[in-house]
């Protein structure tokens, strides 16, 4: 036995020293009497106010009322030829009209509960469109029978902000909070100052004409996330109550699938026409932003199979007319200007979900982190308490506890070709929680010898950690709304120095992974496999390079799971979350932190995570936003106070994770959860303090052994092969500071 594993015995010792046989742990976002006394006392207390939302007794009570709806000038705004209306045999001339509008989800799937004629006070989204009818409500959710304004004025001009006298008066007005977010940025596109938010909400609605064009002004916001608007127009005989089968894209993903549902609109309407408009950022990730508004039109026959055409594109704001269309499409003109910060709130009127409450926060902050080693069971207990926003808002957290790791977050893996037409394969990490993680990592890439373009790719960029911390295991925590119900999500995957483990054909050999749902019933995220497929499909070793294996256990012990036994293991990571602190730090004081004892908090395996049972276990981590796209003041370790700080950053909000560099700010951005001090000189394999013969004998014994213990695993990459004997070497010969 070598003096490392006696020195790992004597680190698991000394962390089990004074554990109970069976720790009492119930992982709920909470400290109890029990766990009190073996969490002791907090790791870290945050010292910075938050700038990501405060979560104050009271919050989200909403007004009393939806808010100010009808007051909204800016918007959607639609021009339509009456012959884009009406059919050769029955032509519409500008007679009465009858309109449903909604916002749906970007796939068209989820159906919001922005709906004008109005829903009930309080309903939640609706959610799968083909489910919906409308009949079942009480009033019409569509804007009733009218005829419409009869314009003598100018045109108007299709921007996206109403023209005062050009449009009569209001024909609906929204009865509902938006359940699909409250925009108060501000942009005619998208927000830039992250602490806003983005939202869709329809508030208003008027309609004119002129000559022989419909104009439809709609008062609200319209993310430019790709929601869709769906416009309904009932305007001649005929038309479809419910949405039938055979009806043409992309109308039909709302009709019937062959089972008999289909949209359902309230009694009275019969829909004759389809309009549909989404916008967003059209261009490729590490660019500047594109942001284009695409238009479709269908007709809706009463029996199905009605024409079907893409109108154009058009850019946010502009009254042009769209362009990239299909021949002989209508000539509908539209656009979206999304400067609106009033109209309806964004949570439910009353008090019902108000703060304090388990399930909801109105704020995102980090106040301090509470931490325990159950060496006896192998368990790492920890708690970051605060509030995490249910709207979708991320605490990223990192964890160091072993030798190697990634000290800046590798990207994407990439196969690139060289000018001789030879390929060079960069691995990186999963693509997991929508390629959330590669969000935070590495996007430019350099050759590690200039002089040859077969060598190595390194990252450029990419977020870096303080130079003593290099991510072994990565864990994200979000939660959201669906419908009336509080959801939650953790998303994991081992980080390994040179990114996804593979075998000799290029083949990815390491899953990332996620679990979770609606709160009550995955509370807590037990990562037990439940879900479509079993939780995972197991890896044969001939997948391709690009290829993103994701399950729903524990990501380590997938990976080295052998598929012949009867199923994974669930349990290795336990997560859930208690969003009731109303204390802690605010928007103004980071004073009050010590005192709060809820928030997120984790359960982990500390063989999945990875330890060598020598190393000090460190956590690093911070408040991201919904995208893992800008990183808040909420972090791990602390921010240093003012404006001077080391490397420019001070206590406001980082930003951009990809150039995001703790390196250069003044302190540590992690924290020790065990109290094992890293050892000074890694190649001093015995750890008796002297580097000499002994040390290479010891390793050389470790490296030979079956199996290998892990201390032989020198670069931390996660298995035992011949670079780490030449990485041993080279660090025994190179010697030690």
């Amino acid at each position: 036995m070598t003096y490392r594993r006696s020195l790992r015995a004597a680190a698991l010792l000394a962390l089990a020293a004074g554990t109970p046989a069976m720790a009492q742990f119930t992982t709920n976002g909470r400290i109890d009497a029990t766990e009190a006394s073996l969490y002791g006392a907090p790791k870290w207390v945050q010292t910075t106010p938050t700038f990501f939302g405060d979560n104050f007794s009271g919050a989200g009570a909403g007004a009393g009322d939806v808010g100010t709806p009808s007051t909204v000038t800016t918007g959607i705004e639609i021009a339509i030829p009456f012959s884009a209306l009406g059919t050769a045999g029955t032509p519409y001339t500008g007679g009465s009209i009858r309109l449903a509008l909604m916002v749906n989800g970007g796939d068209r799937g989820f159906l919001s509960n922005q709906v004008l004629g109005g829903l009930p006070l309080n309903l939640p989204n609706l959610g799968e469109p083909r489910n919906v009818n409308f009949g079942a409500f009480v009033g019409n959710q569509f804007v009733a029978t009218f005829t419409p304004f009869a314009n003598s004025g100018a045109n108007p001009v299709i921007d996206g902000t109403l023209d005062t006298g050009l449009y009569g008066p209001n024909r609906s007005t929204q009865t509902n909070y938006t359940g699909f977010g409250n925009a108060d940025h501000g942009q005619l596109v998208r927000r830039v100052v992250p602490s806003t938010s983005e939202g869709s909400e329809l508030d208003n609605i008027r309609v004119g004409k002129k000559g022989t064009t419909l104009y439809i002004f709609i008062g609200g916001n319209l993310e430019a996330n790709f929601n869709k608007l769906e416009l309904f127009v009932d305007s001649i005989a005929g038309g479809q109550n419910r949405l039938v089968s055979g009806n043409p894209d992309p109308v039909n993903r709302l009709s019937d699938d062959g089972t008999g549902n289909g949209l359902q609109f309230s009694i009275d309407f019969d829909a004759d026409f389809y309009v549909t408009m989404n916008g967003g950022n059209t261009a490729a990730e590490g660019v500047p932003e594109n942001n284009q508004i695409f238009v479709n039109y269908c007709e809706l026959p009463t029996a199905g199979g009605g024409l079907a055409f893409f109108c154009g594109g058009t850019t946010y704001g502009s009254p042009s007319a769209l362009t990239g269309g299909d021949a002989g499409a209508p000539a509908i003109v539209a656009t979206v200007n999304n400067a609106n910060v009033g109209g309806v709130i964004g949570t439910e009127v009353g008090g019902a979900n108000a703060a304090p409450n388990v399930d909801r926060a109105y704020g995102t902050e980090m106040d301090g982190l509470f931490s325990y080693v159950d060496a006896t069971n192998m368990k790492l207990h920890v708690l970051v308490t605060g509030n995490v926003q249910n709207n979708f808002n991320k605490y990223d957290l990192f964890v160091d506890c072993a030798p190697g790791g990634q000290n800046r977050l590798r990207g994407g893996s990439q196969q690139l070709s060289t000018s001789g037409g030879s390929v060079v394969f960069y691995s990186g990490n999963g693509r997991i929680d929508f390629n959330g993680l590669n969000r935070m990592g590495a996007l430019t890439l350099a050759l590690s010898d200039p002089m040859n373009e077969l060598s190595s790719r390194v990252p450029v960029d990419g977020l870096k950690f303080d130079d003593a911390f290099a991510a072994d295991y990565w864990i994200s925590f979000t939660n959201g709304i669906n419908g009336a119900v509080a959801s939650q999500f953790t998303n994991v995957a081992p980080l390994r120095t040179d990114g996804i483990a593979r075998n000799f054909a290029g083949a990815p050999l390491d899953f990332s992974c996620f679990d979770g749902g609606d709160k009550p019933t995955n509370n807590p995220i037990l990562f037990d496999g439940d879900g479509a497929g079993g939780g995972y499909s197991p890896l044969t070793g001939f997948e391709p390079f690009d290829s993103d294996p994701q399950g729903r256990f524990a990501p380590r012990h997938l990976g080295e799971f052998i598929p012949s036994l009867p199923a994974p293991t669930a349990g290795l990571l336990i997560a859930s979350i208690d969003n009731s602190n109303v204390g802690g730090v605010t928007a103004l004081s980071g004073a009050n932190a010590a005192s709060v004892t809820t928030g997120v908090e984790l359960e982990i395996d500390l063989r999945e995570l990875g330890w060598d049972g020598m190393s000090p276990i460190l956590m690093a981590g911070f408040v991201n936003g919904s995208g893992h796209d800008f990183v808040a003041n909420q972090v791990l370790g602390g921010l240093p106070a003012g404006n001077t700080a080391a490397g420019g950053y001070d206590d406001r909000n980082i930003g951009e994770p990809r150039t995001a560099d703790f390196a250069l700010i003044a302190g540590d951005q992690f924290v020790n959860l065990t109290g094992i001090t890293p050892p000074s000189c890694p190649p001093d394999f015995n750890g008796d303090g002297n580097l000499d013969p002994d040390d290479l004998a010891d390793y050389i014994g470790a490296f030979f052994s079956v199996p290998a213990p892990i201390s032989a695993d020198f670069n931390g990459d996660g298995s035992v092969d011949p670079d780490d004997l030449a990485d041993y070497i080279g660090a025994f010969f190179t010697g030690c500071q």
